[in-house]
């Protein structure tokens, strides 16, 4: 947590998370340290690592921005979708279905809880206050943040393979120094990106393809005040969305949080003993109720310890 907290969330990000691990290490005593530590460990596995792992299924697009401003096109392999408008012989030939990729997860920033002092509620706020303070997001409640989960600024196009290896952060994408270029990191095979690209550079082909498209009627969207304008044209990718996703999957990979994980959620799609775990509270309690502690200590205790 510490080596990717600058990257994600600057200086704020890295006092945040050095701040919480040097609280718990001001104890005196050994085993006392060492159980702040670990459950400061498990805190962050049950109310990021695992609420920021789940998959929820994206909400559909509410029109073609995204498609428009990507060109159609998926943007680390320039295949085309079907529906692209400029199509050479070879892009018809290799043509294959497109998906809206959202970067920053819903399970985040929407949750179930028919009452604000739910448990689910109470526990989706801790886990945005600690997503805050680490990522330095400039919002105060996920109620806010909710607004921009289906803006264009939260969305890239992305053809199947390379989707899913998004959503389950095989890969992510790095910030550079150059404007809207990002490196691409791969953390794990199966990333679903053939070949394979070094970077990726967000651009507005929207008026471009509006020019080619100028007589297909659109509707524009209830956001579109918010979310674009004329003058703007379409908002690339967010930098903030992207280094969360990035620092995430860096940390999952890092740790070995992710195996752990994928055989946690494979046991409670199975309906096995972790069945109930809905929030971050309640994964913490299944953490401590199934005594996992045992079997964390004796795989990757030192690195649950210094997430």
């Amino acid at each position: 947590m510490i080596y990717h907290a600058e990257g994600c969330g600057g200086d704020r990000g890295r006092r945040y998370t050095a701040c919480a691990v040097t609280v718990c290490g001001r104890k005196h005593n050994r085993e006392d340290r060492f159980h702040l530590l670990r459950r400061l460990g498990e805190t962050w596995l049950s109310h990021v690592l695992f609420v920021y792992y789940l998959w929820h299924p994206p909400s559909p697009p509410r029109d073609n921005q995204v498609m428009e401003r990507d060109s159609y096109r998926c943007v680390v392999s320039g295949i085309p979708d079907p529906s692209c408008p400029n199509q050479d012989d070879l892009d018809r030939q290799r043509a294959s279905r497109l998906a809206i990729c959202h970067i920053f997860r819903r399970s985040v920033a929407v949750f179930d809880g028919d009452k604000p002092s739910s448990r689910e509620s109470l526990s989706a706020r801790t886990t945005f206050d600690i997503l805050r303070r680490y990522a330095n997001i400039p919002v105060k409640d996920p109620e806010t943040l909710e607004k921009f989960i289906g803006y264009p600024s939260n969305c890239f196009t992305l053809n199947l393979m390379a989707y899913q290896g998004f959503d389950e952060f095989l890969w992510s994408l790095r910030e550079t120094q150059a404007p809207n270029t990002y490196d691409i990191m791969y953390h794990a095979l199966g990333h679903g990106i053939i070949p394979r690209v070094p970077q990726v550079t967000f651009k507005d082909h929207s008026a471009t393809v509006n020019d080619i498209n100028k007589n297909r009627p659109s509707k524009m969207p209830l956001y579109a005040a918010a979310s674009s304008s004329p003058d703007k044209g379409i908002p690339l990718p967010d930098p903030l969305f992207l280094r969360i996703h990035n620092a995430i999957a860096g940390v999952l990979h890092a740790s070995g949080a992710a195996v752990f994980l994928d055989e946690f959620i494979k046991d409670l799609g199975k309906g096995a003993s972790s069945g109930g775990v809905i929030c971050g509270d309640n994964m913490a309690d299944w953490l401590r109720d199934c005594m996992i502690r045992t079997e964390l200590e004796s795989s990757f205790q030192d690195r649950l310890v210094f997430l």
